[in-house]
């Protein structure tokens, strides 16, 4: 319709327009109004707790939270990047060795701080009886 090439367009949608392609964010499920009743029951029995007790409520709370740890760093594909002309050859990367290790730490806190931090080994799996 407009008498122009594709690649005009992309470059007034790119470089006048400022518009750039990105991909939509996945979200697990969408939530039915059941899902969103049984939520918002399940947080408001705390938020009661809390204008019932305030502070003290907020004191009683322990959280966690699990990280993996690994014993070395390893380089990520996005920090071996290079600039390359489209004339030069590729870089050359050794294969990567299989890390060093890893273990899965498991940190508990409340208000004060940390209250104890666990260390996971032996492929064991974070369940009921763990905790």
């Amino acid at each position: 319709m407009l008498s122009i090439s594709v690649g005009s367009v992309e470059d007034i949608v790119k470089y006048h327009l400022h518009y750039r392609k990105v991909k939509a964010r996945r979200i697990p499920r969408t939530l039915t109004d059941v899902n969103k009743m049984v939520h918002m029951q399940a947080a408001s029995c705390p938020l009661q707790q809390f204008e019932d007790e305030g502070d003290a409520f907020l004191k009683s709370i322990v959280t966690t939270d699990e990280t993996w740890v690994h014993y070395c760093i390893p380089k990520s594909q996005q920090s071996s990047r290079e600039w390359r002309h489209t004339n030069s050859p590729k870089p050359k990367r050794a294969r990567r060795s299989r890390s060093a290790g890893k273990v899965m730490a498991t940190l508990f806190w409340d208000w004060q701080g940390f209250i104890h931090v666990d260390f996971l080994t032996d492929a064991r799996t974070v369940n009921v009886a763990y905790y």
